[in-house]
């Protein structure tokens, strides 16, 4: 049986290709849509490992992450 679940799988990057990056449909850099699907992929993830717990499932449930290096889009001079 099935004991490691997981909810996604790197789940920032299909909106962050779309809507942050823009190099994938819709191909439009917009910082609030890509916050809101942030948003409610974070809300579905936390909702499904609720139903885990509550329904008893033996093994583990979570999210398959990845760490990225994060550069700043401009130079800042201190």
């Amino acid at each position: 049986r099935v004991h490691q679940w997981f909810t996604f799988n790197e789940p920032i990057v299909p909106q962050t290709r779309c809507y942050l990056d823009a190099v994938r449909w819709p191909h439009e850099q917009d910082t609030s849509k890509w916050m809101l699907w942030n948003y409610h992929k974070a809300l579905a993830n936390a909702y499904v490992v609720k139903l885990f717990h509550e329904g008893s499932y033996k093994g583990r449930i979570g999210c398959i992450l990845n760490p990225e290096m994060v550069y700043a889009r401009i130079k800042f001079f201190c």
